[in-house]
């Protein structure tokens, strides 16, 4: 239970704060129903990584990952 109070809700809170400002600034119409997932889906692909393909979720894996996956995602009305 510390580990979430301490580090994992902070990190959702951040998540949720990264979509709610793209909507203020105006870059997303509204909140996409894919944020819901958004969360689980970085965490998954950070920790899955290594374990299915061998190697680390470096900076160019992850970001291949929210250009073709995340963002297209988010964008979905």
């Amino acid at each position: 239970m510390a580990v979430r109070t301490s580090l994992v809700k902070p990190w959702l809170a951040e998540m949720i704060g990264v979509v709610d400002r793209a909507v203020e600034r105006g870059e997303l119409p509204s909140r996409p129903v894919a944020a819901d997932f958004l969360p689980e889906l970085l965490l998954s692909v950070t920790f899955m990584r290594p374990l299915i393909g061998g190697r680390l979720a470096d900076s160019d894996y992850l970001t291949g990952c929210v250009d073709h996956v995340l963002l297209p995602a988010l964008l979905t009305t």
